[in-house]
């Protein structure tokens, strides 16, 4: 698969944050990413956050979400 360069951060920036998912405690489905994890993921990775790349990260986050509701 070949990923163009200016979606390369947000990419590497979901697969970064992939245990870093919000779970329901009773349900047992996830609601969403952990926000607070996302400044020091992308420190840790040396991408800095735009907020076209959290834009980015939402949008992923919603198709994920969507498509585990399918299940």
């Amino acid at each position: 698969i070949e990923i163009p360069p200016d979606e390369r951060d947000a990419l590497a920036m979901f697969i970064a944050l992939d245990s870093q998912w919000k779970w329901h405690p009773v349900a047992g489905v996830r609601t969403g990413l952990d926000y607070a994890a996302i400044a020091p993921t992308a420190a840790m990775a040396e991408i800095i956050m735009t907020p076209g790349l959290f834009h980015d990260l939402r949008t992923m986050e919603q198709a994920a979400m969507s498509e585990w509701a399918r299940r």
